[in-house]
């Protein structure tokens, strides 16, 4: 899971414009919207596939470490 951890990371880093992303870090608290969360869901399905990470999920828990801990779930489950 670190790894998937680390690469939201990289991809919030890159998404909002700063280094202060951290696990506990919220998408939507670090202004995430809708259309940050279609490219977010995009990096996320060409990186790890089209089930990794569902759209409801984001919109239900937006926090990164949980997130990463979805991920690596579905990932392992392929």
């Amino acid at each position: 899971m670190q790894t998937v951890e680390k690469n939201l990371i990289s991809i919030w880093q890159e998404m909002f414009d700063t280094q202060d992303i951290s696990p506990s870090s919220d998408f939507f608290e670090l202004g995430g919207n809708s259309l940050t969360a279609i490219k977010f869901l995009d990096q996320v399905e060409k990186t790890y596939g089209t089930e990794a990470l569902q759209p409801d999920t984001l919109f239900s828990n937006s926090q990164l470490s949980y997130l990463a801990t979805v991920i690596a779930e579905k990932v392992s489950e392929s």
